[in-house]
């Protein structure tokens, strides 16, 4: 038993040099291939596009504005929780919990200007939204059980036809008919919350 406190020095010992290294504004987590952060001491995601990474990176810089957010979706068995985001340009999209799952945009159910993703395997994933409109993605290996979601972002003044188009899509392509229900879902939900 007297590795246990041992143990429970040396976690106790890490945690606080991540504490410290926090509050003097090192030890930020950046994602993987981008070597911005945005300085400020935070441990959310601060660039696009990538995989996690929790190297430290001083690069200083501002990615994004002060007032951006994380907003975090969790694979729970074969769904995404919560099904529906609603984000603002420039907040960071977090997928968590992605152990047998990865993550996909569906460009023909998202916004022209999206950049495609496509996330690794097994591993936590983020984006940037860079622009109004609404992202539909999907896990490739449980699509067949409805996993997909929606990021809204912002209030697009076209809603209804965004919602229409994405209906239409779904319905004549094979591949996509996992996404009928889900559209449906999506415009009972905007409703609810006021964007239509």
């Amino acid at each position: 038993m007297k590795f246990v406190p041992k143990l429970f020095f040396v976690v106790l010992s890490m945690s606080l040099m991540l504490v410290s290294a926090h509050a003097a504004g090192e030890g930020h987590r950046k994602l993987q291939g981008d070597t911005d952060c945005c300085g400020t001491g935070c441990i959310k995601p601060c660039v696009s596009g990538g995989n996690l990474d929790t190297d430290n990176d001083a690069a200083g810089g501002n990615a994004g504005s002060a007032e951006a957010k994380t907003v975090e979706i969790k694979a729970v068995g074969v769904k995404f929780s919560p099904l529906i985001v609603y984000a603002e340009v420039g907040d960071t999209i977090t997928w968590t919990n992605m152990a047998a799952h990865y993550v996909e945009s569906i460009e023909t159910m998202s916004p022209a200007d999206l950049e495609a993703f496509q996330s690794e395997m097994s591993a936590d994933f983020a984006i940037e939204v860079k622009s109004e409109g609404v992202i539909t993605y999907k896990c490739p290996p449980h699509w067949g059980a409805r996993m997909g979601g929606f990021i809204v972002v912002g209030k697009p003044d076209n809603m209804e036809a965004i919602l229409e188009q994405y209906a239409e899509t779904a319905n004549n392509t094979p591949a996509l008919k996992a996404a009928k229900g889900l559209v449906k879902k999506l415009r009972k939900d905007l409703q609810k919350n006021g964007h239509l």
